[in-house]
């Protein structure tokens, strides 16, 4: 579909979410995300759970392969991009692991593979605590 042409009843999906985390893995699956390179922290747990959720509920849902640390993780995400031609997605634990994702970010933004990086949110306080 070109940035002109407006948006047809194929190119929509419909899917129920109670969670947001139930939302993203169905958007991603809906765009083809078979597989998420997941380095695991606690507020990207949400997406464990969409994804046992889907699948105890019998939906699709992307294959969860935990990788220890996020440059390898990205790297891995962009040689199955590479390799089998479908879009992929990375979940890595927050700003710091979108920096250890760095190594392998130059790769990426040549590479032209199809890679959806996603990092959760750094905690935070009010102010003066």
């Amino acid at each position: 579909m070109s940035d002109s042409q407006e948006p047809r009843a194929a190119d929509w999906t419909n899917s129920s979410a109670a969670t947001i985390g139930e939302a993203v893995i169905a958007g991603a699956t809906a765009g083809g995300v078979d597989h998420l390179f997941f380095v695991s922290g606690s507020e990207i747990a949400f997406l464990q759970e969409g994804i046992a959720k889907a699948r105890a509920e019998g939906r699709p849902a992307p294959r969860l392969i935990s990788v220890p640390h996020e440059h390898p993780a990205l790297c891995a995400a962009l040689g199955y991009a590479a390799v089998s031609g479908k879009p992929v997605m990375t979940a890595v634990h927050v700003d710091a692991g979108t920096l250890h994702h760095g190594g392998a970010l130059s790769t990426a933004a040549h590479a032209g593979l199809p890679v959806v990086l996603t990092a959760g949110a750094p905690p935070v306080a009010n102010t003066g605590s």
